[in-house]
């Protein structure tokens, strides 16, 4: 079966299941999250605003085989959401009854094993593509999650992120082999990052080009980790190629299979400035986690307010803090959250590169794989619990009631 008929099988189950809901309520043991996002076409000349139901499936709660433990990547394909989380497994759920049909991987080093699943997706035809972040390296399995090979990319320890570049390529974001960078202590530093592009087949190197602002990091003498509200870099896969953004504006440029830039995603819009109330509620989110979580004495907490108001925060948010794509080659951008934020707000981009619609999520959603007419992401109950859920959403205009 090629890759469009599972495509058109998955659109054609979850439509069923967007009218079977429309007549009846959700059962107790449903779950998943979509987005109906048809008809995006037409909204070449106006920007359009998108409502989102409640979810019509949902996975997490109904036996323990269905529970899910910091869920890192969703995708849906032929009829089946794919679920990979960091109890280093993939497992395989019907979008139609939430029934769980196949189990994949497992936590360790050997062949088809993870240390940190991090990313899957279907690279080329009856093939699915899974990502470890700690060894650098993508395992292969079927659709019924049967492995078939794994292959190193990369240097070992230098790879930051991996992605499908095409049919036939992967792409990968990692450090810069070079030692200059700007620091000034204690404040931020910079190093640069570069893409490297890499057979599908068997991991094989073929080119790598660019030299891009890195991540935001913090150095002093105990600490090296990303700065708070630090810019980061971020590629994304596009059908025919990948797309890649630095979050330093609000601009992507789409690449093809060969790394060329095709074009750039542009918005005309400033960053978002950061407050000084926007500070205090951070330390004060963090305090409170650090006392209520740890059971921390006063004279911690006394000493860690202080530590924090004499941190070096930057002057903006970055841009954008996600990017997904479609198989029709719809981008989305998350608006990078502020404090306090509840709802996340995503920007779609069309294929013609023209920013076309607004979608604002429901609050503690958070989106991780979008179709052309659905969307899936995981959402958090007050106990921390998770949920893989699958939302519809309601298309309309900006001059449209309702």
């Amino acid at each position: 079966m090629t890759r469009w008929m599972r495509r058109i099988i998955c659109g054609a189950a979850l439509s069923v299941v967007a009218a079977t809901l429309t007549l009846a309520p959700i059962p107790l043991f449903a779950v998943a999250a979509l987005f109906f996002v048809g008809g995006l076409e037409s909204a070449a000349t106006a920007q359009q605003v998108w409502r989102v139901g409640e979810p019509t499936l949902r996975i997490g709660d109904q036996t323990p085989e269905h529970e899910v433990h910091l869920v890192t990547s969703l995708l849906v394909r032929g009829g089946r959401l794919y679920v990979a989380d960091r109890d280093q497994q993939i497992r395989a759920f019907d979008v139609t009854t939430g029934d769980l049909i196949v189990t994949g991987g497992g936590s360790g080093q050997g062949p088809g094993e993870f240390r940190f699943l991090e990313w899957i997706d279907d690279c080329a035809d009856d093939e699915l593509f899974a990502a470890d972040a700690v060894l650098d390296r993508i395992s292969v399995f079927s659709f019924d999650l049967e492995h078939i090979r794994t292959f190193q990319i990369g240097n070992p320890g230098t790879i930051m992120s991996m992605r499908c570049a095409g049919p036939d390529r992967l792409v990968a974001m990692s450090r810069h082999e070079d030692t200059d960078f700007t620091e000034i202590r204690p404040g931020p530093y910079r190093k640069s990052v570069q893409l490297s592009l890499f057979a599908s087949e068997d991991g094989r190197f073929l080119s790598a080009f660019g030299r891009y602002p890195g991540e935001d990091r913090y150095r002093e003498s105990s600490n090296d980790g990303p700065w708070q509200w630090g810019r980061k870099p971020l590629i994304e896969s596009l059908h025919e190629g990948f797309i890649f953004g630095t979050s330093e504006g609000w601009w992507l440029t789409r690449h093809d299979a060969a790394g060329a830039v095709l074009d750039s995603l542009v918005i005309d819009e400033q960053r978002r400035p950061i407050s000084g109330s926007d500070i205090e509620a951070d330390i004060q989110e963090h305090l409170e986690l650090q006392e209520r979580r740890y059971r921390r004495s006063q004279a911690f907490l006394a000493a860690r307010r202080e530590f924090l108001e004499a941190y070096e925060y930057p002057e903006y948010y970055p841009a954008y803090s996600a990017i997904l794509a479609s198989d029709a080659g719809f981008v989305w951008a998350q608006e990078y959250p502020y404090v306090g934020q509840r709802a996340s707000h995503w920007k779609v981009f069309s294929p013609e590169g023209k920013h076309v619609g607004i979608v604002d999520m429901p609050p503690g959603f958070q989106m991780m794989w979008v179709g052309d007419t659905h969307v899936a992401g995981i959402k958090r109950n007050d106990l921390g619990v998770e949920f893989v859920e699958i939302r519809p959403v309601q298309r309309r205009t900006p001059n449209q009631p309702g």
